[in-house]
């Protein structure tokens, strides 16, 4: 079984980036966004992990926080850890991503590195791939 991401962001162009990472350091990933299919994409492809990258600008965004709480109520969902990554000065995200009830969900606040993040990705996923 491939150890697989799921990366969602609205932003295409980095959305690629982040995947291109990610594959580069090992892991197959697919990108989405976190709109209203979200739980649907995350339950097919059962990923180690999602990272959740959350805009500065949530009005811009196809962002759907009901859609991402259903994965804390589904049984094939509900234990994959989710790593978002907000804007350091948004608590608002930081309460919502806990508001999830995902019991492995991190916090990441931007800007990071993304060797802190493949680094934080490896430790909730429980792999060891070399970057």
């Amino acid at each position: 079984m491939p150890t697989r991401v799921v990366v969602l962001d609205d932003d295409q162009e980095f959305r690629a980036f982040l995947c291109a990472i990610f594959v580069d350091a090992g892991y197959e990933a697919h990108g989405s966004t976190a709109g209203i299919g979200v739980h649907e994409v995350v339950r097919d492809l059962a990923p180690v992990a999602v990272i959740l990258d959350v805009p500065a600008d949530p009005s811009a965004s196809t962002l759907h926080w009901p859609a991402l709480a259903v994965l804390a109520h589904d049984a094939a969902t509900r234990r994959i850890p989710l790593l978002a990554c907000v804007p350091d000065d948004d608590e608002d995200a930081a309460r919502q991503v806990a508001a999830l009830g995902l019991p492995s969900s991190v916090v990441l606040c931007k800007p990071l590195a993304l060797d802190d993040l493949l680094a934080r990705l490896r430790r909730l996923a429980g792999t060891s791939l070399a970057s």
